[in-house]
C-alpha cells in the first residue's frame, strides 16, 4: 500500500522483520491514521485508491468501524 505522502506503508510484522513465508495471509497489521489516502498495489491488478474512513464517536467515546471505497 501506498500512503498520501508516497510512502509505502509496511505491516508490523515487516518492521519487526518477520519474514513473508512466516505471515499468515489476511493476519498483518498496520497502523495509518484515519482519513488517510491510501493506494493498495497489487500484481497485475489496476491501482485501487481509497480514503479510510473517520469513525464517528458514539455512545461513551467509543468510534464505530467501517470502510468505504473512494470514488
Amino acid at each position: 500500500m501506498i500512503g498520501g505522502m508516497g510512502a509505502e506503508v509496511r505491516s508490523w510484522e515487516v518492521a519487526w522483520g518477520i519474514s513473508a513465508e512466516k505471515i499468515r495471509p489476511g493476519q498483518e497489521r498496520f497502523a495509518v491514521p484515519e482519513g488517510s489516502p491510501l493506494t493498495l498495489v497489487r500484481p497485475g491488478k489496476p491501482l485501487f485508491f481509497f480514503v479510510l474512513p473517520i469513525r464517528p464517536c458514539l455512545f461513551g467515546g467509543v468510534r464505530a468501524i467501517y470502510a468505504q471505497p473512494r470514488n
